[in-house]
């Protein structure tokens, strides 16, 4: 239906703005006149820019989880090292889009509560593979979610900011994954 291809387009537009500008430079003109569509129709669809943003994210973590690896008999380690190199190809691709995430969730509570409901399912589910029982359960969650964050931030710092000191694992993304990969299993099997 044409009300499905006009949101479509808005949202292309919109991710394509994102991604090489950030949100700070998104605006509705920019994004209508790249879709072709007049500004009142933005107005039909979405209230506020943040709004577009917003969908746009979803979609694409939507699509970062459905198309996940899922290795449910692997060995907890190839599970890892599968899932890194996975999250890492996709961060690196779309460093631009979430470039503008930080703001997003600063200008956002709703969009930033979202966020960590996120981050505490996928921590759950990585605190459930621990191997070991020497540890309660909330300290597995503490020790998966600080993973969750630490990864987060290093690679916002090597495919977003570039960070001088970290930008050249960008040029190696199987040697970044394992390293990420020694850190989750070394966690996980000293839990």
């Amino acid at each position: 239906p044409k009300r499905a291809r006009t949101r479509a387009q808005l949202l292309a537009s919109a991710a394509r703005e994102i991604a090489e500008g950030g949100y700070d430079r998104l605006t509705i003109d920019n994004i209508c006149q790249n879709a072709g569509l007049a500004r009142g129709t933005f107005y039909l669809y979405f209230k506020h820019r943040s709004d577009i943003a917003v969908a746009v994210i979803r979609l694409f973590w939507a699509h970062v989880h459905v198309r996940r690896p899922r290795l449910k008999n692997a060995e907890l380690k190839d599970r890892v090292a599968a899932t890194n190199l996975y999250y890492l190809q996709n961060y690196a691709m779309n460093a631009g889009l979430l470039a503008g995430h930080a703001a997003l969730l600063s200008e956002r509570p709703d969009f930033a509560l979202r966020q960590d409901r996120m981050n505490d399912l996928w921590s759950r589910r990585v605190a459930a593979n621990f191997p070991s029982s020497r540890i309660d359960n909330d300290t597995k969650l503490l020790r998966a979610r600080a993973l969750v964050s630490m990864a987060d931030e290093l690679l916002r710092s090597i495919f977003t900011d570039r960070t001088p000191s970290l930008k050249h694992w960008a040029d190696d993304p199987e040697r970044l994954a394992q390293s990420l990969t020694d850190l989750w299993l070394r966690v996980a099997f000293d839990a």
